[in-house]
């Protein structure tokens, strides 16, 4: 082509880039097909001609950039030109979005959250469209109040504090004074919903014709998006969702999860009225430091509760970003983590759940061959190796390549580089381009499964900025997995029984319009119709499927972590003086994972002030020691301390009176700890260095292993296993009930034999005595178990003058 025949072309040639010159007349004919096109929403606004002018403007520019950007894909040749498409492609996308926000904001919002699926330009450069948008006129949101819900429905209505590309969000009043928060649809998104998915189905259309190739590798986006937003655009949905999100939260988390009621007499398909709830944004570190709430337990929290929804409930929250989360501080440290926007949820299908709750449970445990299965029944891929290795990487991100990890282990530079190696080799088999493999994968898989990884994205961004661990996280998912494999299809009848009976029909009789949803007696109907009603006895064997099945999970999860360290190679390096070698004996002799372990326990101390614990006020001491039974018996024969628990006489609602909670006894177990290795046995290594710890669990009924009892014994093991490892010479569980005594044999084979060597698990005083006689005469034994210790001890006696003083 002669570029300086005719200086207008030239112009626009140079615009598009040296890349597409070849292709400037194939690219300027879709153009024109695009500007025909772009005349179709005349059908939409046929009385308003002004409306349709600017439809038909905005259609044709979304065209034209669309095909613009694919002609550029088409003439890229080398890797460089690829990645420069993919910046020229996305800074567009970000352009229309601001431009014309709406629908195409939410479009832009959506391929900026598909990590892992989108190129990183796409991912980088959208990410700014999920901060705040431009509010609505405040004229036309107030007009729009009026229609549908009448005058007057607020007291006060004040300016919007929150603003997304479908609504915003402004606190108001009711007429009897509760405080709430209005979200309201943007007036003028109506008008432009259909010309928008018009755009980009034509878009998409003509990118067909340009390039078949690319546009068949996408052709899974739109259907995805289109039905995300039918689901977003319907108030009454959400806020019917988010009771049911609500109801489900209270029974596992209590107040520590919520979600604020809704207000069904000022609820509409475009209005949605909520309580009014104060916080911060779940992904506010600086907050969080400010308030004193720890945001790793917040970061924790956070899955658990949506990894519960998922795993039991099939309820997938598909946009869990910060913003759509507050977390409200309650003093002690202590938070209400506030769960909002449950417009996008996605129901997963029973056999869905089942596959994915099984395949999370398979690959914590790396039980590869039912994980093969479970991931082929998701359509990973047809061949089961292909699918194993598919649903590993998406979801665990590790690999049967290199070095065998444990789940959630740290991943070096190097580990990044060998994953996106086998992830590049993965998809280019049988000579496939591996964004053409990646597209089959995606267009392959449930439409359910790809919200799931949508969720699981978002949420590994937010949990990551939270600094929660990255084990934690999978644990978590494998916890709930292994809850949800324990229901049974009669769970799921229920499930589809309850959703059924909430959500409201499609066309309400006016009896319900108002509100929006079903009454309570009809609820209860649909549920007996539908035989939702669970006896006592079929209760009964749910919660006891569930305790062994998660009790097997922990076992397996350690028995797979051993295994992983048994073939892990040994690094050669020599001993390090600053790490404590107890790091090194619980680390098996791995140096490097000792240093790893010792570090984040420097880190650990100074960020909770453990140095200074010794000298910190206890006003809570006395309550904690006359609530929580616990002391100091005499010394063993080696001089190791002989420390006494009575788990079973523990008094909740004395703790709870004095204003004693979880944290509290967690800071006091920490302050014994302290207090022990430093003052009273000083001792870095030898014999003297153990502790023998009796956990008596008389009067410990297993409806009491819940709360703020249970919440303490389990951080403490946690704690313990992580601060103070190789401090633990004996483990007495004395007065174990026999439910305990049940329990431990169904586990203990999958308990290294180095720990079962010491415990020692007791049905009554004799036994007990027993026990202990290995390693403390009768003087240290309290006397309640046969010794001949009375009173105080002279530890016991250290601590009190320690306290006094």
């Amino acid at each position: 082509m002669k570029v300086g025949c005719r200086p207008k072309r030239a112009a626009l040639c140079h615009k598009l880039g040296d890349d597409v010159r070849g292709l400037y007349y194939d690219t300027m004919q879709r153009a024109a097909a695009a500007t025909c096109m772009a005349l179709a929403p005349a059908a939409y606004y046929r009385d308003d001609l002004e409306r349709t002018g600017r439809a038909a403007f905005r259609v044709g520019d979304v065209t034209f950039q669309g095909l613009r950007t694919i002609a550029e894909y088409k003439g890229a040749t080398t890797p460089e030109e690829v990645q420069a498409c993919h910046a020229r492609g996305a800074a567009r996308l970000r352009d229309l979005a601001a431009t014309y926000g709406g629908l195409l904001c939410k479009f832009g919002q959506h391929v900026g959250s598909l990590q892992y699926v989108a190129p990183d330009a796409y991912t980088r450069t959208l990410s700014a469209l999920r901060d705040s948008q431009p509010c609505s006129d405040d004229g036309a949101v107030r007009a729009l109040l009026d229609r549908e819900l009448g005058p007057g429905a607020f007291r006060d209505l004040r300016p919007p504090i929150a603003s997304a590309s479908i609504a915003e969000v402004r606190p108001a009043t009711l007429d009897d004074g509760t405080a709430v928060a209005v979200k309201v649809m943007h007036p003028a998104l109506e008008a432009s919903i259909a010309c928008d998915l018009y755009a980009l189905e034509v878009c998409f259309a003509l990118s067909r014709l340009a390039d078949p190739r690319i546009a068949d590798d996408w052709a899974w986006l739109l259907p995805e998006f289109r039905d995300g937003v039918e689901l977003e655009l319907d108030f009454v949905n959400e806020g019917a969702t988010a009771e049911r999100a609500g109801a489900l939260l209270a029974r596992r988390h209590g107040s520590r999860v919520r979600v604020p009621a809704v207000h069904w007499s000022h609820t509409t398909k475009r209005v949605l009225t909520m309580d009014y709830v104060e916080g911060h944004r779940v992904d506010d570190v600086d907050a969080h430091a400010r308030h004193g709430v720890d945001k790793r337990r917040v970061g924790d929290a956070l899955v658990s509760a949506l990894a519960d929804l998922a795993c039991e409930h099939g309820l997938v929250h598909a946009d869990p970003h910060g913003g759509n989360q507050l977390v409200e501080p309650r003093g002690r440290g202590d938070f209400t983590l506030w769960i909002l926007d449950h417009g996008l949820y996605r129901n997963l299908a029973p056999a869905t759940r089942r596959s994915l709750c099984g395949l999370w449970e398979s690959l914590a445990t790396r039980d590869f061959q039912s994980a093969t299965a479970h991931a082929v029944a998701l359509n990973f891929a047809d061949d089961g190796p292909r699918a194993l290795e598919v649903a590993r990487l998406l979801l665990t991100a590790t690999s049967s390549r290199g070095e065998a990890k444990s789940l959630g282990a740290k991943i070096t530079a190097s580990d990044a580089t060998a994953l996106r190696g086998h992830v590049r080799d993965l998809l280019t088999e049988n000579d496939a381009a591996p964004s053409s493999a990646a597209a089959a994968l995606l267009a392959r898989v449930p439409r359910d499964l790809l919200f799931t990884m949508r969720s699981a994205s978002l949420l590994r961004g937010t949990h990551a900025v939270l600094g929660a661990d990255r084990r934690l996280r999978y644990v978590r998912f494998a916890e709930a997995a292994a809850r949800g494999n324990a229901l049974d299809a009669a769970w799921d009848a229920r499930r589809r029984a309850d959703d059924a009976a909430l959500l409201p029909r499609t066309s309400p009789t006016p009896s319900r319009a108002a509100t929006g949803r079903a009454t309570r007696s009809t609820r209860r109907r649909r549920r007996r119709r539908a035989g939702a009603r669970e006896t006592k006895w079929a209760g009964l064997a749910r919660r006891a499927r569930t305790a062994l099945r998660w009790l097997r999970l922990r076992a397996n999860l350690a028995a797979a972590d051993m295994a992983v360290a048994r073939r892990a190679p040994r690094p050669d390096a020599a001993p390090d003086a600053n790490v404590p070698q107890k790091y090194v004996a619980s680390c098996g002799g791995d140096v490097a994972e000792a240093r790893r372990r010792w570090d984040d326990t420097r880190r650990w101390r100074a960020a909770e002030r453990v140095d200074g614990i010794l000298a910190e006020p206890r006003p809570l001491y006395g309550a904690i020691r006359r609530c929580y039974p616990h002391y100091y018996a005499g010394s063993g024969r080696d001089g190791q301390p002989v420390y006494v628990e009575n788990v079973g006489r523990v008094d909740v609602d004395g703790l709870a009176e004095a204003g004693v909670d979880a944290d509290a006894m967690l800071r006091h177990y920490v302050f014994l700890n302290e207090w022990t290795w430093r003052e009273l046995q000083p001792a870095a290594d030898g014999p003297a260095s153990y502790n023998v710890t009796v956990l008596d669990l008389d009067g410990l009924k297993l409806a009491q292993c819940r709360g703020v009892r249970f919440d303490y014994v389990k951080r403490c093991a946690v704690l313990a296993r992580a601060r103070y490892p190789e401090r633990c010479g004996l483990m007495v569980i004395a007065n174990a009930p026999s439910w305990f005594a049940l329990v431990y044999r169904f586990i203990r084979p999958f308990v290294a034999a180095g720990t079962q060597r010491k415990i020692r698990v007791t049905r009554s005083n004799a036994e007990t005595l027993e026990a202990l006689r290995e390693v403390a005469d009768d003087a240290s034994i309290p006397a309640c178990y046969g010794g001949l210790l009375v009173g105080d001890s002279d530890a016991e006696k250290a601590l009190a003058r320690f306290v006094a003083t």
